[in-house]
C-alpha cells in the first residue's frame, strides 16, 4: 500500500515538474517542431536506411520464426493459453488469468480468433513485437553511429538469447 501511494506520488511529481518545464518553453519547442516536420522528404541516404531497418526486421522474423512450435508450451505458457481460450469462450476478463491480461493474453486472443488455436499462433504475436524491437534500437544507435547501429542490430538479430526469449507466451517477448 505505502510502496503504491510512494511510487504514485514520486510519479505525479516528476509528471508535474516536467509539464512545467515544457510550458515553460512552449514556443522554442513549438518552433523546433514547425522546422522538423516541415522538412518531409527523404533523403537518398534516410531511404537506404530505413531498406536496411526493414531487411533487418525481416531477417529478425525469420530467425525467430523458424520452428516456433517445435518446443510444447512451458508450464508458465498454459496459463496465457487458456486465458486466450477461456476470453474467446466469453468467459468475463475478471475470471481468467491476469498477468499480462492485456499485454499478453489479448493479442494472443486475437491471433486465435484469425488463424485458429495452435502453439505457433499464440507464440506470433511475441516474435511480431520483439522483431519490431529492432526498429527503435537501430535508430537508436543511428544517433551515435551507422555502424555501431548495423552492429547492435546483427548482435540484436542473431542472439540466441534475445531469439529464445521472443518464443514463449510470456511478457519477456514483449519486453525485449
Amino acid at each position: 500500500g505505502m510502496a503504491y501511494f510512494t511510487g504514485a506520488l514520486f510519479f505525479s511529481t516528476l509528471v508535474v515538474l516536467l509539464f512545467a518545464l515544457i510550458l515553460s518553453q512552449k514556443e522554442q519547442i513549438l518552433a523546433l517542431l514547425d522546422t522538423k516536420l516541415c522538412v518531409a522528404s527523404f533523403s537518398t541516404y534516410e531511404k537506404l536506411d530505413w531498406l536496411l531497418v526493414l531487411l533487418f526486421v525481416i531477417t529478425a522474423f525469420i530467425l525467430r520464426v523458424i520452428n516456433l512450435n517445435i518446443l510444447p508450451p512451458h508450464l508458465e505458457e498454459y496459463q496465457h493459453l487458456i486465458a486466450a481460450k477461456q476470453l474467446l469462450a466469453g468467459t468475463p476478463v475478471d475470471e481468467v488469468y491476469q498477468r499480462g491480461l492485456y499485454l499478453v493474453t489479448t493479442p494472443v486472443k486475437l491471433f486465435f480468433s484469425l488463424f485458429g488455436m495452435e502453439v505457433w499462433v499464440a507464440r506470433l504475436p511475441g516474435v511480431i513485437v520483439n522483431s519490431l524491437a529492432l526498429i527503435p534500437l537501430y535508430w537508436l544507435m543511428r544517433r551515435f553511429n551507422k555502424h555501431i547501429a548495423i552492429i547492435s542490430s546483427l548482435l540484436y538479430i542473431t542472439s540466441p538469447w534475445v531469439i529464445a526469449l521472443s518464443r514463449p507466451v510470456r511478457e519477456y517477448a514483449y519486453q525485449p
